[in-house]
């Protein structure tokens, strides 16, 4: 065991030393190491393509010549001679049959040397897993808690294996990591080898790297080209991998049959496939590349997806391991086997040669970010530094726990709050390697909710609790709702519990009274039920609910000013832990200014012209909305103006018809438009001339956010959290309920269209500096690091502090 300061001295044993991911991770972290002398790296196979690689650094390789998948008594005495021969502190087993062999030899030596594992592989495929391999991994699971730490490149993967067996307390995710200096976008490079692969300079090249395997799902990829090929001209395709290369009549290879099949469909795919095979200039590869396509059935980290990202190239990928998570919003991610979904999400890149490039950009900024070598390389330093001091000094039986990936909860009340709301943080902290689960009504069955969270639970709770028909249900699903919250965090060993909505966030905090120091609570509440204007006795009621979940609250999160006020007022949570968020963060890179074209073209397909004022209102059609004000505001309005507006209502509920119906009864139905539910909301608002929002009370509105992004005029109620919003300058507001105030708005804003050009671009400027996602994803870092150390946050409240907007109608 170590004596001095000097890093822990490693010995590393790995199936083979090939060209795969676990060899190419192997060599990367090895080369990152302080002192990559002091590891020994032992192949139970042979020294493949890495084994001078490896010696070049300075460390001692040896192979055993075992065939694959065999083991002997032998080899396991020529191991236990080899690590005392290096001197090692800790053994690292790679791949499964290399860390089961390291697991042996520490338990049958007296050494008892603390061991690793590192399980490079996915279980999204199980039942086409060889049948020796699910019962290694089956075998291994019963011994799981033998090695100091179990390390996955995955979350998914390590939930996967905990799921059949594997100690959850030993599991540390690290993501791959990739060399950004190695692999990085080169203009010179894309045309050097388009041109010695005989690719037109100017064709969309979509590549796969992969070695052909069932699992990479090859043919998939063929029939993906295939249809691609037959839509459009210009596309080519790069396979590049072990056993891609073109076959003879004498020695075929494995893809020469699907090649010929899809050709006998498409005949022009034939000059378009260009069939590399194993090569080791993968930087050029990529960036001669437009798109880079990954099909296969079953992964971890994809190491290729990671490098092509970092070379700039936007990917489409299946829904397997961590793809979707490591592509985040930079790809395209379908279903597996989805020949269709996969050709329609690399046509959207296709097509739009802005948008891959925007997408190219993200790909190497989040790698950078996120999945830099150095970041990997760090994660290991650790665990191998904690592994050899936990060895030094507790016996085996008893070995400390090493690092461990925080464990989170996200409560709310019903799916759609994860969905519409809060799936970029999961996918944020997923991608530092955290483990994030989810709990809320309808969670498992929501569609496309399992590709961003670790674990679903559906909650026994319901959104409404009232109703003299659902009284008994309501009743048993609230009176066991706390049971179960404390089942769940009891089994997940959870190190945050952050909780969304009202109901969610009382019965969970409530149910987590008496939970265990190590788990703290953090409460966002999206807008107190007591707010200004409400009823005095509604005021006191809930303000009495909330000071009694106080005690139970480790952090609140508030979102608008008079919340900080309330909060702050009754100490909602102890002090130094009370702290202001912006909202929940506006995606700006798809929430931005419309182009000339792209208002024209919306514009047209609403069936307007541009010099039509056209001026949104996007809400559901309930009492709190007030759709009606906007009515009566418009009847007012012209005698005021000499253009009147149109109106475009956005959304559906149950006060629709009785909306519709006062339109005619004011006269002003020839003035506004109910559009319904519609998909692309943001592309309509993105072409008005301002958008409305007349309710009653919002937390922190978010249809006001993404206008404000881009850049559209609004004008607001001066309602709680809405007025934040358009503080100095950045917008129109007027009293709540005032309709002659609401029309002296509308007038200002059509009698002075470039005062609201300004005031949109001070909005735009704004929310880019304090509400744009990235910032609100940084201060939930700050948040969740504080939470884990325990430890306060310094209280924001300069928009509490800031003016208020000219208010229209405030002396009313």
């Amino acid at each position: 065991m170590p004596t001095s300061t000097a890093s822990p001295r490693l010995l590393h044993i790995i199936t083979g030393l090939g060209t795969g991911g676990a060899e190419a991770s192997l060599v990367r972290v090895i080369r990152g190491a302080e002192d990559p002398s002091r590891h020994a790296v032992v192949s139970l196979t042979t020294r493949g393509t890495r084994a001078d690689e490896l010696e070049a650094m300075g460390v001692n390789v040896r192979a055993l010549g075992l065939a694959r998948g065999h083991a002997s008594w032998k080899a396991l005495r020529d191991l236990r001679a080899i690590a005392r021969d290096v001197r090692a502190d800790v053994i690292q087993g790679w791949m499964y049959h290399a860390s089961f062999a390291a697991s042996l030899l520490s338990m049958t030596s007296r050494e008892h040397w603390p061991v690793l594992w590192n399980v490079r592989h996915a279980l999204d495929a199980w039942e086409s897993e060889p049948r020796k391999l699910r019962w290694l991994i089956q075998l291994m699971a019963r011994f799981s808690s033998h090695p100091q730490a179990v390390i996955y490149n995955s979350s998914r993967a390590a939930r996967q294996h905990e799921a059949r067996g594997y100690a959850a307390t030993r599991t540390v995710v690290i993501p791959n990591g990739v060399d950004t200096e190695r692999f990085t976008p080169n203009a010179a490079s894309r045309s050097a080898t388009r041109h010695a692969l005989g690719v037109p300079a100017n064709a969309v090249v979509i590549g796969m790297a992969a070695r052909v395997d069932p699992l990479k799902d090859h043919d998939t990829f063929l029939r993906v080209a295939a249809q691609l090929a037959a839509r459009t001209s210009n596309i080519h395709f790069l396979l590049v991998g072990t056993g891609t290369e073109a076959g003879t009549a004498t020695q075929p290879c494995p893809l020469d049959a699907a090649m010929a099949a899809r050709i006998s469909e498409v005949p022009a795919l034939g000059r378009r496939v260009v069939r590399c095979g194993e090569r080791r200039d993968m930087p050029a590869v990529y960036n001669a590349c437009d798109i880079v396509m990954l099909t296969s059935r079953s992964e971890g980290s994809p190491n290729a997806v990671a490098e092509a990202m970092s070379c700039g190239v936007p990917c489409v990928v299946t829904n397997v391991g961590d793809a979707a998570q490591l592509v985040g919003r930079s790809g395209e991610v379908a279903p597996v086997g989805d020949v269709i979904a996969l050709a329609d999400a690399a046509l959207r890149l296709v097509n739009h040669e802005a948008r891959r490039a925007e997408c190219g950009h993200l790909a190497t900024a989040r790698i950078r970010a996120q999945y830099a070598a150095p970041i990997e390389c760090a994660a290991y330093a650790r665990l191998w530094a904690s592994a050899s001091a936990g060895a030094a000094s507790v016996p085996l039986h008893r070995a400390a726990p090493v690092e461990r990936a925080p464990r989170v909860l996200v409560v709310t009340t019903i799916s759609t709050t994860l969905d519409a709301f809060l799936l970029p943080f999961a996918d944020h902290f997923r991608a530092r390697g955290w483990h994030v689960d989810a709990l809320a009504a309808g969670a498992t069955t929501h569609a496309g909710l399992g590709m961003h969270y670790d674990r679903l639970f559906d909650a026994s709770w319901q959104r409404r609790v009232g109703g003299v028909l659902h009284a008994w249900r309501t009743w048993r699903a609230l009176w066991g709702a706390p049971r179960q919250v404390r089942a769940i965090v009891a089994d997940g060993a959870y190190d945050l519990v952050h909780v969304h909505t009202p109901i969610a966030a009382w019965i969970t905090r409530f149910a987590l009274r008496d939970r265990a120091p190590t788990t703290k609570v953090i409460y966002t509440a999206h807008g107190f039920h007591a707010y200004p204007g409400a009823s005095r006795l509604r005021n006191a009621l809930f303000r009495a609910v909330e000071r009694t979940a106080a005690a139970w609250t480790d952090y609140l999160v508030v979102i608008n000013a008079d919340d900080l006020a309330i909060a702050t007022k009754d100490q909602l949570a102890p002090p130094g832990r009370i702290v202001h968020h912006p909202g929940i963060g506006v995606d700006t890179r798809h929430y931005h200014a419309a182009s000339a074209v792209d208002r024209r073209t919306t514009r047209h397909g609403l069936g307007f012209g541009e010099s039509q004022p056209l001026i949104a209102v996007v809400a559901e059609f309930n009492r709190n909305k007030r759709q009606a004000d906007v009515l009566e505001a418009l009847a007012l309005l012209a005698s005021r103006v000499t253009v009147m507006p149109t109106v475009l209502f956005l959304g559906d509920g149950p006060r629709r018809a009785t909306v519709e119906a006062l339109a005619v009864a004011r006269g002003v139905a020839d003035h506004v438009r109910f559009l319904g539910h519609r998909r692309d909301v943001a592309a309509v608002v993105a072409s008005m001339d301002a958008l409305l929002l007349p309710s009653k009370r919002e937390g922190l509105p978010r249809c006001l956010l993404e206008a404000m992004a881009m850049h559209v005029p609004v004008i607001t109620s001066d309602a709680r959290g809405s007025r934040d919003l358009v503080a100095q300058g950045r917008g129109l507001s007027y009293r709540t309920g005032h309709v002659n105030a609401l029309a002296d708005a509308l007038a200002d804003l059509l009698r002075q269209p470039l005062e609201a050009r300004a005031r949109a671009d001070r909005a735009a400027e704004w929310i880019e500096r304090e509400a744009a996602l990235r910032h609100i994803t940084a201060l939930h870092d700050q948040l969740y690091d504080a939470a884990l150390r325990g430890t306060g946050l310094d209280v924001d409240r300069s928009v509490a502090a800031e003016p208020s907007a000219d208010v229209h109608g405030r002396a009313a």
